[in-house]
C-alpha cells in the first residue's frame, strides 16, 4: 500500500487536483466549470486528505498542490458554510421543520416514519412524495392532521406539507414547470408562509439554463407582493450554496440561506462527502437555528431538520414589519 500511495502521489495527482479546483473561478466560461462549484465541499475534503498523505509520503510538490487546491475552494465554501444570518430573538419559541426528498422509489417507509418521529417536528415538508407510498404508511402523519399536496407514483413533483396546525393553501401546486407547493402555516400566534420546491437536475442532465429559469419563476412567486415577510423556502434545489445559482437566488428573492456544513446527497456517503443540495432560505424577519441532518429514511437523500425563529431586527423602525411580526411570534 505505501508503494501504491507513493506512485499515486508522485504522479502529478496534486497538480490535477489543483487544476480541477481552479475551475471554480471559471464558472462563467462553461457549465462544466459552474458544475465544479457544486462539488466544492467534497473536493475540499479530498484535497486535505491528499495533502496529509503527501506529507506522510514526503511528496513536497504534491503537498503544495493539494494545499493550493484547498485554498482555491475556501471562497465558495465560505458562502455555503458561513452565510451571514441574524441571531434569533431571545425568548421566542422556534418552529421545528423536517424536510426530505422522500424519493419516489423509496420502499422503506417504516424508516421514514421513524426518521420523522425521531425529529419530532411541528411541520413536515416532503418532495417526491407519491400518494401510493403514503397510503402504505399512514402512521407517518399520525401527529399531523393537516396535509396538503402529494403526487402520483413516479411523479417527481409530489410536494407535500403536513402540520400539527391548520394549513391554508396559498397558490397552485406547480407553476410553469416549477415543482412547488405553498401554504400558510397557522402556528399558534406565529403564522408563516412555507414554500416547498424541487428543482430539476443541473447540466448536463438538462439544459444549462433550466435551473436558472426555474429559480427566476420562484423569485417572482416569492416577491409578487414586494419584499417577503414571514417566509420559509425549503427544497431539493439540486444545487449547493457554493455555486452561483443559489447565491443569485437568495439575493434576488431577498432571502437568507441557512448554513449547509453537512451535505444530504447521496445518503450512502459520509456527511463530509455529501453535497448540500437540500437547502432552506428565510426572509429577513426570520432566522434558522439548529440545522442538522436527520436520521436516514430510506431515501437517497438524508433529511434536514431545522428550527425557524424570529430574527433580531436589523432596523430601528419599531413600527416596521420586523416588530409587527415579532410581536405575534
Amino acid at each position: 500500500m505505501p508503494g501504491l500511495l507513493g506512485l499515486v502521489l508522485g504522479s502529478k495527482l496534486g497538480l490535477v487536483g489543483l487544476i480541477a479546483a481552479s475551475g471554480v473561478w471559471l464558472s462563467d466560461m462553461h457549465p462544466g466549470f459552474a458544475l465544479s462549484k457544486q462539488f466544492a465541499g467534497p473536493a475540499f475534503v479530498l484535497a486535505l486528505v491528499g495533502a496529509v498523505l503527501a506529507k506522510v509520503m514526503g511528496r513536497a510538490r504534491s503537498l503544495m498542490a493539494f494545499l493550493a487546491a484547498a485554498a482555491l475552494l475556501l471562497a465558495p465554501l465560505g458562502r455555503q458554510w458561513l452565510p451571514s444570518a441574524p441571531a434569533a430573538e431571545a425568548g421566542a419559541k422556534p418552529v421545528r421543520v423536517y424536510f426530505a426528498n422522500l424519493w419516489v422509489k423509496n420502499d422503506q417507509l417504516d424508516d421514514a416514519a421513524r426518521s420523522i418521529a425521531d425529529a419530532q417536528p411541528d411541520v413536515v415538508a416532503l418532495v417526491e412524495a407519491a400518494e401510493p407510498q403514503l397510503r402504505q404508511s399512514r402512521r407517518i402523519f399520525e401527529d399531523y392532521p393537516y396535509v396538503i399536496g402529494g403526487g402520483r407514483r413516479g411523479d417527481m413533483s409530489g410536494n407535500l406539507i403536513a402540520s400539527r396546525w391548520p394549513l391554508e393553501r396559498m397558490r397552485g401546486r406547480n407553476q410553469d414547470g416549477l415543482s412547488v407547493v405553498e401554504a400558510m402555516v397557522h402556528a399558534p400566534g406565529r403564522q408563516f408562509r412555507l414554500v416547498v420546491v424541487h428543482l430539476t437536475r443541473p447540466w448536463p442532465f438538462t439544459d444549462d439554463q433550466a435551473q436558472r429559469a426555474q429559480l427566476e419563476r420562484l423569485v417572482q412567486r416569492i416577491r409578487d407582493e414586494g419584499l417577503p415577510e414571514r417566509t420559509v423556502v425549503v427544497g431539493d434545489f439540486n444545487s449547493t450554496l457554493s455555486g452561483d445559482l443559489l447565491q443569485q437566488f437568495q439575493q434576488d428573492a431577498g432571502l437568507t440561506a441557512a448554513p449547509a456544513r453537512v451535505g444530504t446527497w447521496p445518503a450512502m456517503l459520509p456527511g463530509v462527502l455529501r453535497l448540500g443540495i437540500d437547502n432552506v432560505f428565510v426572509s429577513e424577519d426570520l432566522t434558522v437555528v439548529n440545522r442538522a441532518v436527520g436520521e436516514a429514511n430510506g431515501s437517497d437523500h438524508r433529511p434536514l431538520v431545522f428550527e425557524v425563529a424570529p430574527a433580531v431586527r436589523r432596523h430601528q423602525d419599531e413600527d416596521g414589519p420586523y416588530r409587527r411580526f415579532q410581536a405575534g411570534f
